[in-house]
């Protein structure tokens, strides 16, 4: 059995998946600072950081 790859489809696909992590992003940035309107854009990014390091080591959060 041969197995064929749609080029097309493939940069399809993985365009898809970068805009929504583009747009993932955006939502945590505009969530953060929401949250610390008065935090400068360097704070901002480090506890975007913080977040997704606590979420990564509670597999997302499930550990707590």
């Amino acid at each position: 059995m041969e197995n064929t790859v749609d080029q097309r489809r493939v940069e399809r696909g993985l365009s898809r998946c970068f805009e929504l992590h583009e747009v993932g992003r955006e939502l945590a940035l505009t969530g953060l600072r929401m949250r610390f309107p008065d935090a400068s854009e360097e704070e901002i990014w480090r506890k975007l950081k913080e977040q997704l390091a606590r979420r990564r080591k509670g597999k997302w959060g499930l550990d707590g």
